[in-house]
């Protein structure tokens, strides 16, 4: 940020909602409970980011010139069995509702530097049902 921001427009981040770790990602369906809870507390990492890295950004781009791009978040569960693997094919429940949800409160609550937000794999896989795309705009 110190020697670039003059020449960027954004700078990304992206982070995924994991129940577990990248080898066991933890189930959609079928979770314990103790996964809902975990879920929940890991979404809010996303604030956490953007608020460490707005802190950074501020101090070289006070007037908040350079937009902070979310250009991958949502959750990320094992695949179902019985999929092929790398389809990345998830049940959608309510649990992707309430993430998704949430995370539109944090991306707005940092509207002054949160510019853009893509939910990851907008058609067909993951948090996503098929043929969907969602888009959304932050407004100050």
């Amino acid at each position: 940020m110190k020697n670039a921001h003059r020449m960027m427009d954004g700078l990304s981040i992206h982070y995924y909602t994991v129940p577990g770790d990248w080898s066991d990602k933890g189930a959609t369906v079928d979770f314990a409970e103790d996964e809902w809870f975990i879920t929940m507390e890991k979404l809010y990492r996303m604030d956490e980011l953007i608020t460490k890295q707005s802190t950074i950004m501020d101090k070289y781009d006070p007037q908040k010139r350079v937009g902070l791009i979310i250009d991958e978040w949502g959750t990320w569960f094992n695949v179902e069995k019985g999929t092929n693997a790398w389809f990345l094919y998830q049940q959608n429940t309510l649990w992707d509702a309430l993430v998704a949800g949430l995370h539109f409160n944090i991306f707005q609550n940092h509207n002054d530097r949160v510019q853009m937000a893509n939910i990851a794999q907008t058609v067909n896989v993951l948090q996503l049902p098929p043929m969907s795309v969602v888009t959304i705009s932050i407004e100050s």
